[in-house]
């Protein structure tokens, strides 16, 4: 060592609890990034009706494909997004793929009126001012009405966390706008907040619809809850369909619509239009 030189201790190794604050933290900043270099994608799952397996709407599902760690699940970087306040512009980009997408779809498809498309959407979306104007704006953009998507949220995301999330909510509803419970049961397990909410499309979850041909308890959770939305009067799609016996209990218990992949797997834009125009079950995955 020369003189003067001074012996710099070497940096302790994070901790496995730090390593992830700092990736939580990097995959914020990553967001903006990858909007802006169109590393995220949309993915299209179909919504059939049981009784003919015909398609009458798609859930959009988004994708990234990080330079750095690969595919990374939404559960993943939603959450991060959430906490770092960049949810708002990838929800306003799935909004506007997806609205984009529906467009070409009617376009190519006779007698699509009716063909919709369903598009998560953060707690944290339904509590910005804007929200509502900004919907207006992308259906505008794309010659659609309210008919035509549907806005699912989290049984917690529904729950209005504000006057501002609560009056957009009502406003929603009375634009003629469906709203989605996803993934029903699995929040609050509290039915009585039910009767303060706009809700017109309950999705029940894959927990309770997958095995309910082979599960007394997921087939009576089923059938309550088939009867919930029927007294409701609310529409009642079933998720995560993997075998044609699940269908068949589905169908058995009064269920109209489903989702999963025995039906279609998430699929890019290109190819849930030629679902679209075959009628036949896809097994490409995004």
């Amino acid at each position: 060592m020369h003189a003067g030189q001074c012996h710099r201790p070497s940096r302790p190794p994070l901790s496995r609890d730090m390593e992830q604050v700092m990736k939580r933290l990097n995959l914020g900043t990553d967001i903006t990034t990858g909007l802006e270099n169109r590393e995220f994608a949309m993915v299209y799952q179909p919504i059939v009706r049981i009784s003919n397996g015909s398609i009458v709407g798609f859930e959009a599902l988004m994708r990234w494909n990080h330079p750095e760690y690969g595919f990374v699940p939404p559960d993943k970087f939603i959450p991060v997004a959430e906490e770092m306040l960049s949810i708002t512009k990838l929800t306003q980009f799935a909004l506007s793929e997806a609205c984009e997408a529906l467009q070409k779809f009617r376009g190519e498809i006779a007698q699509s009126d009716e063909l919709y498309v369903s598009v998560n959407i953060s707690g944290v979306d339904i509590g910005q001012t804007d929200f509502p104007n900004f919907l207006d704006h992308v259906l505008d953009q794309n010659g659609l009405d309210q008919r035509h998507l549907r806005l699912e949220l989290t049984e917690t995301a529904l729950v209005p966390a504000s006057d501002i999330a609560s009056a957009n909510l009502q406003r929603l509803q009375e634009q003629g706008f469906k709203i989605a419970v996803d993934d029903f049961g699995t929040g609050y397990s509290n039915l009585a907040y039910l009767k303060h909410l706009p809700l017109t499309v309950l999705k029940i979850d894959r927990a309770f619809a997958g095995d309910a041909h082979e599960n007394a308890v997921s087939k009576r959770i089923v059938r309550m809850l088939v009867t919930l939305g029927d007294e409701l009067g609310v529409d009642i799609v079933a998720e995560g369909l993997e075998t044609q016996r699940s269908a068949d209990a589905l169908r058995d218990l009064g269920c109209l619509f489903a989702q999963g992949y025995h039906y279609y797997k998430p699929m890019p834009a290109n190819k849930a239009l030629d679902a679209l125009n075959s009628g036949r079950q896809c097994s490409d995955v995004a």
